[in-house]
């Protein structure tokens, strides 16, 4: 019998390792399916969490397009439960700070060699190029593929992981050809290649968002006076040009360190001279650069930031802009509180975050930023009359009550 029969058979479990954003998503569409499956994490909160059938990432149930067959799903601290799993899933972290980072990648790696029987490792985490052949191969004797998940979480589930191509490459055919066979349960649109050629892509795509990027906010402060947004926008409507609008800046796990995973891997990293302007210029300055033009602009003595997360809705802080801003802003000495409605005041002060009331406490600054476009800012309306500067249009049907309404982008 062929795995995929046994696994929607019953005969076989499915195993994830890692119960964050990637892998509670994958055992959801697993369970889904009618396959059981073990999630595997080392945070015990997390497993409390699934264990009493609560989703343990905040925001999640919102991408997930169909009710949990939680009875499908059983959760665990100990790897030893993984043992009866096959094919076993990974989605650890591989960054750290900004940087490429395999060492929890290794760690499981090194783990799954005390089972006996050879299994099917399909490695969703975001690789450098060359992982699996310097960290991963040299230590197991197991079946490996790379099928990162490309897909991320959109509210109108219009994009998500069963309708969105999927790349998978394992370092044989065989593993290819079964891996494809396993996910085919959950993707319908899967495509095959080498496990260099995998672990190069999802770098790759991701890299090329992040020069694109870097070049909207570039142009945003070279023509500080040109309403760059529209141009971007008509530029837009040549057949093979993608629209990029101006922004705070990236933020988030991928975007970010997709261009180091390259440069990495690279056996010619110099050729990736471009890469270089690109991580320096977006993630390391034009936060602030952007920042010091709207102070120059408007010269306030007080503000609101919304959004502590890189992105609406999301709860995920890995270098959101709001940190930029906030660490210039206590340089410069202009008084500030942050407002997010997916953190707890106590996580808040651990960001060293003094907090603001929303909307009632708006009115104590005399300007609001908008890092991120969570739904409480788009349909709870502030009794704000000030300098509002938004990123992305949150605000814009209010705009007439601002005494000064900027959208990023704009002419200043």
């Amino acid at each position: 019998m062929e795995l995929r029969e046994k696994i929607l058979g019953g005969d076989r479990k499915v195993g994830v390792i890692g119960q964050g954003f990637i892998g509670f998503s994958t055992a959801a569409y697993f369970a889904h399916a009618g396959c059981k499956v073990v999630g595997y994490d080392i945070n015990e909160e997390i497993v409390k969490h699934i264990k009493y059938h609560a989703i343990p990432v905040t925001g999640l149930e919102k991408w997930l397009p169909f009710h949990i067959a939680w009875d499908n799903i059983k959760s665990t601290t100990n790897f030893e439960d993984l043992k009866d799993c096959n094919p076993i899933f990974i989605a650890v972290p591989t960054e750290k700070g900004a940087e490429p980072w395999f060492e929890p990648l290794q760690d499981v790696i090194e783990r799954l060699e005390q089972f006996k029987e050879k299994k099917l490792i399909i490695i969703e985490s975001t690789l450098a190029p060359g992982t699996i052949e310097k960290i991963v191969l040299p230590k197991t004797k197991h079946d490996i593929v790379c099928a990162s998940r490309r897909d991320w979480f959109f509210e109108d589930n219009s994009k998500n992981l069963k309708n969105l191509p999927r790349i998978v490459g394992g370092t044989t055919m065989e593993s290819t050809e079964q891996a494809i066979d396993v996910l085919s349960i959950i993707c319908d649109h899967l495509l095959p290649c080498h496990f260099k050629e995998a672990e190069l892509i999802k770098a790759t795509e991701n890299t090329l968002r992040a020069v694109d990027i870097c070049v909207a906010n570039q142009l945003m402060l070279a023509y500080p006076h040109i309403d760059i947004r529209k141009v971007l926008k008509l530029a837009g409507t040549k057949w093979n040009v993608e629209v990029y609008i101006p922004s705070w800046g990236v933020g988030g796990y991928c975007i970010p360190v997709a261009p180091k995973y390259l440069v990495m891997g690279s056996e010619n990293p110099d050729m990736l001279s471009i890469l270089k302007t690109a991580l320096e210029d977006s993630i390391e300055y034009h936060t602030v650069w952007i920042l010091m033009n709207i102070l120059e602009k408007f010269k306030p003595t007080s503000i609101a930031i919304l959004g502590a997360t890189y992105a609406g809705n999301l709860k995920v802080s890995v270098l959101s802009p709001t940190f930029k801003i906030v660490n210039y802003l206590d340089e410069v000495g202009i008084r500030y509180a942050v407002h997010d409605p997916l953190y707890t005041c106590e996580e808040m002060t651990d960001f060293n975050f003094p907090v603001v009331d929303y909307p009632d406490g708006l009115n104590d600054f005399d300007m609001v930023l908008i890092v991120a476009d969570h739904d409480l800012y788009k349909h709870t309306r502030p009794d704000f009359k000030g300098i509002v500067v938004d990123q992305t249009g949150v605000w814009q049907k209010w705009k007439k009550q601002f005494s000064h309404y900027h959208l990023l982008g704009e002419s200043l």
